[in-house]
């Protein structure tokens, strides 16, 4: 399910956190500008409008896998917080099955 409470508090930590981290991130902010750098140079090469969007569809994609690779990984520790809470007796109420999750068992799935 797409907006369980897990998906929609990893959804709202995750990024909440991540604004704030990029509003006052030097390193963020220089490498955007690198970004915005090289978006100009490839506007100025000799390349055609079809090879620009190529380039430019590649470079989405592949900005897109490794957000749901960094989701991934969030989930996944915020899974192992929970677990190593129970591990040592904060959270001993909360049955913790991160394998059931369907992020967990994709990961499985691609581990094997």
């Amino acid at each position: 399910m797409k907006n369980d409470i897990f998906e929609l508090l990893c959804n709202y930590m995750s990024y909440s956190r991540f604004d704030e981290f990029v509003v006052n991130n030097k390193e963020f902010s220089d490498i955007k500008e690198e970004i915005l750098r090289l978006q100009n140079e490839l506007a100025e090469t000799g390349l055609t409008e079809a090879q620009k969007t190529a380039v430019q569809n590649l470079l989405k994609t592949n900005g897109e896998l490794n957000e749901y690779g960094i989701e991934v990984v969030y989930k996944q520790a915020f899974l192992d917080c929970v677990a190593l809470l129970q591990e040592i007796g904060i959270l001993n109420h909360i049955p913790h099955k991160p394998d059931s999750t369907p992020e967990a068992k994709e990961q499985e799935q691609l581990a094997e």
